[in-house]
C-alpha cells in the first residue's frame, strides 16, 4: 500500500491531536486519599490546580509533595488551614470579574520564583484559577489562546463564562510577549 502525499496531510491534524492527547498535555486529576478537594487536576509535572483547600487537605498536600500553594481569594488567606505544615503561602488577592495584567504577572512571577510543586487555587478553582492557568499556559508551555480558552471551558473545571466572560476577553487581548517580558525581568508594569 502506498500513502500519497495527499492523505498523510489530509491526516495530519487528527494525528497532531492524538500525539498531543497521548502526551499527557492536558491536565490530569491525581488522587489524594480522604480529601475534600472536588476540582483537583495536575496541570504539568509541576503545577496543581484546585478549589479552597481544608486544613486536611493541606496536610494531605504536603504529603503529596506539594512545596507551595498560591491563593488567589480575595479576602481570605491559607494561614489558618495551613497551619502545623510546611508550606509555602503566597497570597494575591484578585477579583474574577477583574483580570487584569497586574494581577496575572504578579501570579506568573510567584510560580517562576517559587519553589515546586505548586498548588494554585480560589474558592471554587474555576475562575481565577483557571485564568491564571491560561496564563501559566500561554507564557511558560507557548499554548495558543484559542487553546488555552477551550481548555478553560472544559465542563470539568467549572469556569462561570456566563458571569466572568471577561476573562475570555482579557486572553483574547493579552498580549503574551509583554507580559512574558514583565515576568522574566521583574520590571513593573501598569495594568
Amino acid at each position: 500500500m502506498t500513502l500519497h502525499l495527499f492523505s498523510i496531510h489530509k491526516w495530519m491534524p487528527i494525528l497532531l491531536i492524538s500525539i498531543f492527547l497521548l502526551n499527557g498535555c492536558s491536565s490530569k486529576q491525581p488522587t489524594l486519599p480522604d480529601t475534600s478537594l472536588t476540582n483537583f487536576y495536575q496541570v504539568s509535572d509541576v503545577i496543581y490546580r484546585s478549589d479552597q483547600p481544608s486544613a486536611k487537605d493541606m496536610l494531605y498536600l504536603e504529603q503529596f509533595g506539594i512545596k507551595t500553594v498560591i491563593n488567589l481569594r480575595l479576602t481570605h488567606s491559607d494561614r489558618d488551614e495551613a497551619e502545623g505544615t510546611n508550606l509555602n503561602l503566597v497570597w494575591i488577592p484578585m477579583r474574577a470579574g477583574n483580570i487584569n495584567d497586574k494581577n496575572m504577572i504578579a501570579v506568573l512571577r510567584a510560580i517562576n520564583q517559587s519553589q515546586k510543586p505548586i498548588l494554585i487555587h480560589c474558592w471554587h478553582g474555576s475562575d481565577r484559577t483557571g485564568a491564571s492557568i491560561a496564563m501559566y499556559r500561554l507564557v511558560f508551555q507557548n499554548w495558543t489562546k484559542e487553546a488555552v480558552i477551550e481548555e478553560l471551558r472544559s465542563p470539568q473545571y467549572g469556569y462561570h463564562e456566563s458571569f466572568y466572560g471577561n476573562i475570555i476577553n482579557y486572553i483574547n487581548s493579552v498580549d503574551v510577549e509583554k507580559i512574558k517580558q514583565a515576568v522574566f525581568s521583574n520590571e513593573e508594569i501598569s495594568s
